[in-house]
């Protein structure tokens, strides 16, 4: 980031009320960044070569296929609540991924935006 926009950025955070501390830690980040970059570039593709099968369900073109696939086998049905689905429907996780479910199709299963919300991190009842 060039010196004069760094300036303005300042600037913006003083007239706002944003904390300076929060400015010096940004521009030591920055600092950081700017002379390991290299290591940094080169532990993000270590972490996305171990970590393939969550880089590859992000394409809108399989989330499509995904939720097709699972609206068939489900039967147009919210797994939660068992109500039928209409336009706000999402995949759920049955065992969810912060526990260390996978992406496959056995641990998936759709429903309701709000169904998916309440449940939150637990596991499948």
């Amino acid at each position: 980031m060039p010196f004069a926009d760094r300036e303005k950025q300042l600037e913006y955070w003083r007239k706002y009320g944003l904390s300076k501390r929060r400015a010096t830690k940004n521009s030591y980040y920055q600092k950081w960044y700017s002379e390991n970059r290299d290591s940094v570039l080169e532990r993000n593709r270590r972490w996305r070569k171990e970590n393939k099968y969550r880089s590859q369900s992000n394409t809108i073109a399989y989330r499509k296929i995904a939720i097709g696939l699972l609206l068939e086998r489900d039967g147009h049905n919210c797994g939660v609540c068992g109500q039928p689905l209409n336009g706000d429907a999402q995949t759920d996780h049955i065992v969810p991924r912060c526990i260390g479910g996978k992406d496959m199709s056995t641990n998936l299963r759709l429903a309701h935006r709000l169904c998916n919300i309440r449940r939150e991190r637990k596991f499948y009842e």
